[in-house]
């Protein structure tokens, strides 16, 4: 009975070891998966941030070696100044932005809000932005209130990256319609957004990693617009965590629409 007793031992000591270096295997290739997205991130800033600081490093050169620039000149710069400056913040806050959600530091404070002001805001923001490229915003919203339940500040960031991406990569003199209206399931209520461009739309294999951090899509800006490659990842982050959903409809050719639902309230 003692040796039967030992042997038991022995094989329940070997099935202890063995999980443990299952389980010390999983944690290694846990930390070696963060190591290698640290790298990323690093790498990415750093490539992403040096061309725009040179640019602004070549100008602010000009314009302090320059006694006399006709006044227009000087604003060119201004402008080429705003928008590096301005695609440096993207990339930072969107760095600061999936970290805070991979390190579960996303603070969510859901409230009943009424949506259509919000969109009103984002349209008055970004319609300078469309103009530029000759785009036009289509929007259509109900007649009646809609309310939402969720944190206006992060509807705010979703719409927003959706609207920014519509128009990084549509095509000069196109439509980009914006949808605001309410959909029901059974006893539940929705509030559905959707952002519907007239772009290259996107292919099958794209489809697969569109809401993937890093991501580089074989559809490019058209306007020579800067793309971090992480816009979307924190679109799906945000929306989930407020317990929405959203997913992309297209045809290759035939443009993409982006649609969002998030939790309604009467």
């Amino acid at each position: 009975m003692h040796i039967i007793h030992q042997v038991e031992k022995s094989k329940q000591e070997a099935e202890f070891y063995r999980q443990l270096t299952v389980e010390l295997s999983k944690k290694n290739e846990q930390l070696e998966n963060l190591n290698t997205e640290k790298n990323m991130f690093l790498g990415i800033a750093a490539h992403d941030l040096k061309n725009p600081l040179m640019n602004i490093s070549m100008i602010a050169r000009i314009l302090e070696d320059t006694n006399s620039m006709p006044m227009e000149e000087v604003r060119e710069f201004a402008t080429d100044i705003r928008s590096t400056s301005l695609q440096m913040f993207e990339l930072i806050k969107n760095l600061l932005d999936v970290n805070a959600i991979e390190s579960n530091a996303l603070m969510v404070s859901s409230v009943v809000f009424e949506y259509v002001p919000l969109l009103q805001r984002l349209i008055r923001l970004w319609q300078h932005r469309a103009q530029k490229k000759d785009i036009t915003l289509s929007v259509s919203t109900p007649e009646h209130t809609v309310f939402c339940y969720a944190d206006s500040m992060l509807v705010y960031q979703i719409m927003e990256n959706l609207l920014s991406n519509a128009i990084k990569y549509s095509p000069m003199n196109t439509t980009i319609r914006i949808r605001l209206y309410g959909v029901e399931y059974g006893q539940i209520s929705k509030v559905r957004f959707e952002v519907q461009d007239e772009g290259p739309g996107i292919t099958d294999e794209d489809k697969s990693k569109l809401f993937n951090k890093f991501v580089r899509l074989s559809a490019h800006p058209t306007g020579g617009e800067h793309s971090t490659g992480l816009g979307l990842a924190i679109v799906k982050k945000i929306t989930e965590a407020m317990g929405g959903n959203v997913w992309c409809e297209s045809k290759f050719g035939h443009g993409a629409t982006f649609i969002v639902e998030l939790p309604a309230s009467e």
